[in-house]
């Protein structure tokens, strides 16, 4: 059936699905660190060819290692992980471009959802700023849109530009009106 096929195409949990730390790599990385310190930049060994020149020495020394000691490795990734600063992206391009990417997986993830279980729902997100670029994002299941149809009367996608307008209302100031816009720029507004 068309039901059973549609869980069957979109049966992956990838929405923002984060690698747990291993501490195999932390122990590279730690080694790599170590064999790296005080030397220069061109002199400087890259990862896959450590692991190469490395391999018996490193997989002999990790072998040997106690639980504990690969505990412990494995939560100074996830510290390293933790203390990172998030960097905020300030090009509107690129931020277009993040969101863009996010609620595709989004997106992917609802109709998974949909597919496998049956469940109804829908998200929408809007800008809430003029100087964001975005074009709002909705996602929906057809039983949600004929809710919004029949009982608010509107099409789906003008509800989601409804709410943006709201969330985006502009405050006209007209405090020294005359001397900054009409002296400024030989503009006058009418009515």
């Amino acid at each position: 059936s068309l039901k059973w096929t549609r869980r069957q195409l979109h049966t992956t949990k990838t929405f923002l699905n984060r690698r747990s730390a291993n501490p195999w790599n932390a122990f590279v990385r730690k080694n790599l660190n170590e064999y790296n310190e005080g030397r220069g930049t061109g002199d400087r060994m890259k990862l896959p060819a450590f692991i190469k020149a490395h391999h018996a020495e490193l997989s002999s020394k990790y072998y040997r290692l106690m639980s504990t000691e690969k505990e412990d490795l494995r939560k100074s990734v996830v510290n390293l992980r933790q203390s990172r600063v998030k960097v905020v992206r300030a090009n509107p391009k690129v931020l277009q471009k993040d969101i863009n990417a996010t609620f595709n997986i989004m997106q992917n993830e609802w109709t998974a959802i949909h597919a496998r279980t049956g469940f109804e729902g829908m998200y929408l997100a809007v800008r809430g700023d003029a100087e964001q670029y975005h074009e709002p994002k909705l996602f929906y299941t057809s039983k949600v849109a004929s809710f919004i149809k029949d009982v608010l009367g509107m099409e789906p996608k003008r509800f989601a530009l409804k709410i943006e307008s709201w969330v985006k209302r502009v405050v006209m100031n007209y405090e020294n009106y005359e001397r900054k816009i009409v002296e400024t720029y030989s503009i006058a507004l009418d009515g």
